[in-house]
């Protein structure tokens, strides 16, 4: 993810602001990407930062600045709004948005393809590049989009159920019971597939 340690942030918005990119620029992108399409992302994380920017005082005021997973919560929270105004304007003008558009949605795109960054970029990841990175993502593929976003949320973008909760505006447990759901699908499909003879 390129985090520069617990080392101190500064106070100052315009110091912090390049250092905020440089360390998750390249996250909140992917994160945005599984949301919305590719165009918009590139727009939406432009406004994620600036956004940022913005209330860089009061976050660092309220201590979250040393915290990396409340950092990431925060920069998730954003990012997630951020989509949903998107949704909301997609659907005055369509009637529909990618996340209700199902498995045809840029959505679903977007979450496969979130799946295949290079290992050496990502060193926790490498397993999903390893060679039964093809059979996980066809079993992903499979599940319905809430699911897969959940999965996603919580082990590629490294967001706990807290987080995760507070981004989707539900209680934790129902963001837990939504994880334990989905990697119960998840294993369903990989014992289907030739992942267990693989394994072994």
């Amino acid at each position: 993810m390129g985090e520069q340690g617990t080392a101190e942030w500064s106070p100052d918005p315009g110091v912090a602001l390049d250092r905020l990119v440089a360390s998750y620029g390249n996250w909140v992108l992917r994160l945005v990407t599984v949301h919305v399409d590719h165009t918009a992302a590139e727009d939406i994380t432009q406004e994620v930062f600036l956004r940022a920017y913005r209330g860089w005082p009061r976050f660092h005021g309220d201590g979250g600045a040393g915290n990396p997973a409340r950092l990431r919560a925060w920069l998730a929270r954003i990012s997630v709004n951020l989509c949903r105004d998107r949704w909301r304007q997609q659907r005055a003008r369509r009637g529909t948005v990618p996340w209700e558009a199902g498995d045809e949605g840029a959505v679903a795109v977007a979450a496969q393809s979130a799946l295949a960054p290079a290992a050496e970029a990502d060193p926790e990841l490498a397993l999903l590049a390893g060679e039964r990175s093809q059979a996980l993502r066809a079993a992903l593929r499979t599940l319905a989009l809430p699911d897969r976003r959940v999965l996603l949320l919580y082990y590629y973008f490294d967001l706990d159920t807290p987080a995760i909760a507070r981004m989707d505006g539900c209680p934790e447990a129902t963001v837990r019971s939504r994880l334990l759901r989905a990697r119960v699908r998840l294993r369903h499909r990989l014992e289907a597939s030739d992942w267990e003879e693989e394994t072994r």
